[in-house]
């Protein structure tokens, strides 16, 4: 076995062990982002948490080799691209989780893998084989009956949570683009920097909040006023900050590192942990059509793998 190949493959495990550590911490940050939606506007919640995820990243960055003159970047517009796509994600994501149970809405968001999966063949030119066709069908099938087109009213806050999907395959598609070039750490951020920047000018532009007669959860979300936190929220809050410096982090290098349609798939692990999270905060229990239309997302998204275990065993029996 060649030690391109073997370099290869511990690239592909170590961006795999990145992205399914990131997703734990991020599985963890929604759960306390669900407990205080009703109580502090979206942006405020993001604005707060950025700030305590930018001092951590610019202080990880201050003490690395390249010290803070290595974040300077020739891909400012790419940065300002991917940031943008990424608050459009996560703004979206959250909205959704304000009204839908979490399992539903991670589930909902979980079509991501099939939008990345397809974006890495449009834009990256990466191979797609007849398993690939299966999975998408399985995935926006799984999606169909999750949202059950056929009932009188379909919850908005469905759309929010594909909306955000993806946004998210679009910023991993120019994650992919800036890999030879920027850093994990850079790309966690710029990122960073463009949520307090945006949600920062937010508050100040609509800190009193939006008048709105709409009762709906998402739009309340949306609107509400900023207020000062107690100090247990601003703990929480402070929480969610750290989770995102090092989540934003090991999902940047676990798509820096590793082919986006082999990672994409390990992203279901957060999926599972909702439904764990969902039934021990909140009794969620998901309904028949969301474990089906799981279970076909789910099925659709591994079958994105490629076959390398096989391949691999194959070469170390030839080497031997």
């Amino acid at each position: 076995m060649s030690v391109l190949t073997i370099s290869n493959n511990n690239a592909q495990l170590q961006g795999i062990r990145y992205v399914t550590l990131g997703l734990t911490l991020f599985s963890l940050q929604d759960v306390i982002i669900k407990q205080i939606s009703g109580g502090y506007p979206v942006q405020q919640i993001v604005f707060i948490r950025s700030i305590i995820a930018l001092l951590l990243l610019l202080g990880i960055a201050a003490r690395s080799q390249a010290g803070i003159t290595g974040l300077k970047t020739q891909r400012l517009g790419l940065h300002t691209l991917r940031g943008l796509l990424l608050i459009l994600s996560f703004t979206s994501y959250y909205l959704a989780i304000a009204a839908l149970p979490l399992a539903e809405a991670v589930a909902l968001y979980f079509v991501s893998p099939i939008f990345t999966a397809i974006l890495s063949v449009l834009i990256l030119k990466e191979v797609f084989k007849r398993q690939h066709f299966i999975a998408l069908a399985l995935g926006f099938g799984g999606t169909l009956v999750m949202l059950r087109p056929g009932i009188a009213i379909i919850e908005p806050a469905a759309a929010l949570a594909i909306l955000a999907a993806l946004a998210y395959a679009c910023s991993v598609m120019i994650t992919r683009r800036m890999a030879t070039t920027e850093s994990g750490l850079s790309m966690a951020i710029y990122a960073t920097l463009a949520y307090f920047v945006v949600n920062g000018l937010v508050g100040l532009i609509w800190s009193d909040g939006i008048a709105t007669t709409a009762a709906h959860p998402s739009i309340q979300f949306l609107t509400r006023p900023w207020i000062m936190p107690t100090m247990y929220d601003l703990f929480l809050l402070s929480i969610t900050g750290v989770i995102a410096a090092a989540g934003f982090y090991l999902l940047s290098e676990a798509y820096r590192v590793s082919e986006a349609i082999v990672i994409a798939p390990f992203e279901y692990l957060m999926l599972l942990l909702s439904i764990v999270w969902g039934y021990l905060f909140w009794g969620e229990l998901p309904d028949t059509f969301v474990i089906i239309g799981v279970a076909m997302i789910v099925v659709g998204g591994f079958m994105l793998l490629p076959n390398r275990p096989r391949r691999k065993r194959w070469l170390l029996r030839r080497s031997g």
